[in-house]
Order: structure tokens, then sequence, then C-alpha cells
């Protein structure tokens, strides 16, 4: 993915994002990916993906304590989870975690099809406390850069003021 399609720095003011960092995602799924995609493969249709961003007020948390959220979504949805471990704080100062969400969005909108096979109608962003400041960031920047947004958020007991 090119540097200039996730650097949240365009029109939004944030700076400092890496485009060599990776950032570590959890996939939950009922559906094997071990193997990448091959062109001409079918793709694995779902009616939706889940990009699901743990709580924890920036400064922990991980995909694993998440898990009490994103297996069950998961299981009573039959839609594949993708659990973002951001960066974290105060190692890494903001817009670090935004823009790994941001990262990982993309990725999932414009890649999915191409190296897992996966294509989805929907997009829901499901997140709690400090991850749903950053699930709503993300919805926010999507807008921002007119790119696809988000079809649905779950946003519980999210870091927001009013």
């Amino acid at each position: 993915m090119l540097a200039n399609d996730v650097d949240c720095d365009y029109q939004t003011g944030l700076h400092n994002y890496d485009p060599q960092a990776f950032v570590k995602v959890r996939i939950i799924s009922e559906t094997d990916w071990t193997a990448p995609a091959v062109s001409g493969d079918s793709l694995t249709k779902y009616p939706a993906v889940i990009m699901d961003i743990h709580g924890g007020g920036f400064i922990n948390g991980s995909s694993v304590k998440q898990l009490d959220y994103s297996l069950p979504a998961c299981k009573y949805t039959g839609c594949p989870v993708f659990s973002v471990d951001y960066r974290l704080a105060p190692d890494h100062k903001f817009p670090a975690g935004l823009n790994d969400c941001w990262q990982v969005y993309l990725w999932l909108v414009k890649y999915a099809g191409k190296y897992l096979g996966l294509a989805f109608d929907k997009i829901v962003l499901e997140a709690d406390s400090a991850g749903g400041n950053l699930a709503f960031g993300v919805a926010n920047l999507a807008i921002q850069k007119s790119t696809r947004k988000p079809d649905g958020l779950h946003l519980v007991y999210p870091a927001m003021s009013c």
C-alpha cells in the first residue's frame, strides 16, 4: 500500500505516520486463510466483515483481551472479525494508534479480496472505550478522504466528549 493512501497528515493535520510499521491483526473466522489467495480463485463472500478495535485508555489492551467480544461477534454473525493491535501510548504518541486503525481499514477495503480471497457487502467497526474513539476517527477519515465509509459503527462506551 502506498504511504499517501494511508497517511493521515493530508487534510487532517495528523503527523508522524510510519508506513514501514506493521500493524498486528488477529483474524477470527470460521474460514481458514492460512494459504494466500491465488489470482483467479473464487472469492469467499460474506455479508459483512467486522473490524474490532480494543479499548484500554490508549495505553493497554490487545486483541487477545478483546476475544470476549470478538469471538461471540464472529460466532453469532458468521462474519470474520479483524481485531487490530494498534500501537499504544505512551511509547507511541498520537496519532500512531489512529494511523494503525486507518491502515487496517484501508487494507480491508482495498486488498482483502486480492490477498485473502474475501468479498463482503458491508464493513462494520466494532469498538469499546478508547477503541470507540479510534473507530469514530476512522469513520471520520473515511468521510474526509472520500473513501468507502463504514456501513455500521458498534461503539460500546466510546471515549468521546459531547
